[in-house]
């Protein structure tokens, strides 16, 4: 049930939680790099849990406008903009596919890397 606790995300703290604060201090500097990396995936999939639905639907938003379509799959989308560009039919300088780009890329890195973003 989406309302039952913990949440996923909840149980992904509670991991990370556990690796930083009681196993990182029991094992060596090679392990603790490599429990870093496991905490950052960890972080990555909170992220993911919480905006992935929104952003996808923002995605999907824009996809359907800049390609005039009313389909509700964004993989076919992804594809047919691929086209659209490669065919020509759809100029890498259109405002609109610029800030559709733009937009996409800043929603991947607020999953992936937010810093990145922070930093600009």
């Amino acid at each position: 049930m989406p309302t039952d606790r913990p949440t996923p995300v909840e149980i992904l703290q509670a991991i990370e939680g556990f690796l930083q604060e009681k196993v990182a201090p029991q094992v060596d500097k090679h392990t603790q790099f490599h429990l870093k990396v496991t905490a950052n995936l960890l972080r990555l999939l909170q992220r993911e849990w919480n905006q992935a639905d929104v952003l996808e639907q923002a995605e999907l938003v824009r996809l359907q406008a800049l390609l005039g379509s009313e389909s509700e799959d964004v993989a076919a989308l992804n594809l047919q903009l691929c086209d659209a560009i490669r065919g020509g039919e759809l100029p890498l300088g259109d405002a609109a596919l610029v800030e559709h780009l733009q937009q996409t890329t800043a929603a991947k890195l607020a999953i992936d890397n937010p810093k990145y973003l922070a930093g600009r």
